[in-house]
């Protein structure tokens, strides 16, 4: 009787826990998430007006960070080594991406409100829907064009209408958003439809010395050597490097959170998750820095926060549908197998498995055969 009871309980408790955890690291992803916006907005236009090179900084810790992991902490992350050209060239399209997104996307906040940055940084499932529909004859349903629509207009309302529009701010912001599509639509070209496996802290290790050379003649054409020089000697160098330092451990811990969060929930959650973030940055934005709005910039935000939730809320429901599928298919799969494999033993003496029978059911269920492999995750700093 005891080990009746125990058994449910203990996977009550389990499960329990598991939640709880999630729900933490939910938590922990929104708190350094923000922070990490509202410190970059206020040291790119304050203490260190060197947006680029704060961003290589990143990239150094990041690659520190994941180079550490792999030889700390083996059970937790094992480098994955590059067999193929399609890897390979996934990965070096990479820091080509980041570079034009995230690097335009903070040089933007030296010019544009932090509001208003997230404002624009939300066009982005817009301009990757018309790519998807122009490169690959992607369709969409009424309801989400009414949604991309209502995220356009809303967009265009809020910036405009705004009394801290600023030109160059905004042009800089729209720019690392079609950066962003850019990498979409060359990643699709290139790949040609072909899934690479990789854990995250890959990504991390291998894309962030090529980001880091990539940055760098960014950051001497927008005199960011000589704004770091300045800051040097206003601040010294004590206080220059905890501030460099506070924002790479932000920049890695950050990483690391989203790869636990995708580990203890999916990665399919992070998109509804993304969405209440940018809500939550653009509410927090007008208390931390002197941001104005009038009624009608104030009912665009609105309209695009709506819509922009909205949105992400109908690709959650397409993902998890093709997961449920892909998950399906892959316990079809091992149904079958085990069934040949018991009619098989039944007219034959034991035969071993197959390698490549074995290694391709576990790289159709994990990406290789090591298993706890998620899809590749760019890092977004």
């Amino acid at each position: 009787m005891k080990s009746s009871v125990v058994a449910p309980l203990g996977g009550a408790i389990s499960h329990r826990s598991r939640v709880t955890t999630a729900v933490t690291l939910l938590g922990l992803y929104y708190t350094l998430n923000t922070t990490f916006c509202i410190y970059n907005k206020w040291l790119f236009t304050g203490p260190i007006k060197a947006p680029v090179i704060i961003t290589i900084s990143h990239q150094i810790a990041c690659f520190i960070g994941s180079f550490s992991a792999m030889l700390f902490t083996p059970w937790f992350y094992k480098r994955t080594q590059i067999t193929s050209s399609s890897t390979l060239t996934k990965l070096m399209l990479i820091p080509f991406g980041f570079c034009v997104n995230v690097g335009l996307n903070n040089i933007s906040l030296m010019y544009a409100t932090l509001a208003l940055n997230q404002l624009i940084r939300s066009f982005a499932p817009v301009t990757t829907a018309l790519a998807s529909y122009f490169m690959e004859g992607k369709k969409y349903t009424m309801i989400h064009t009414f949604l991309l629509f209502s995220l356009s207009f809303g967009i265009a309302l809020g910036v405009s209408a705004s009394p801290d529009y600023n030109f160059l701010g905004v042009l800089i912001c729209l720019s690392s958003v079609f950066g962003t599509t850019t990498q979409f639509v060359l990643t699709s070209y290139f790949m040609g439809g072909q899934n690479v496996k990789l854990h995250p802290l890959d990504v991390l290790l291998y894309t962030s010395l090529p980001s880091v050379v990539l940055l760098i003649p960014m950051a001497i054409a927008v005199g960011d050597f000589e704004h770091i020089n300045e800051a040097f000697n206003t601040h010294g160098h004590y206080k220059f490097a905890i501030l460099i330092a506070f924002g790479g451990c932000l920049a890695f811990t950050y990483n690391l959170t989203v790869i636990l969060l995708i580990k203890y929930t999916s990665a399919v959650y992070i998109t509804v998750a993304g969405s209440f973030k940018v809500v939550l940055i653009i509410a927090l934005s007008f208390a931390f820095f002197n941001q104005r709005m009038t009624m009608l910039s104030g009912i665009g935000v609105s309209i695009a926060c709506l819509a922009f939730v909205g949105n992400s809320y109908i690709q959650f429901n397409k993902k998890k549908t093709t997961s449920e599928v892909k998950g399906i298919e892959i316990k079809k799969l091992k149904t079958d197998a085990n069934s040949e494999d018991e009619i098989e033993s039944a007219h034959s003496p034991p035969l071993s498995k197959s390698p490549s029978n074995e290694k391709s059911l576990a790289t159709l269920s994990h990406g290789d055969l090591r298993g706890n492999r998620s899809p590749v995750v760019v890092h977004a700093v």
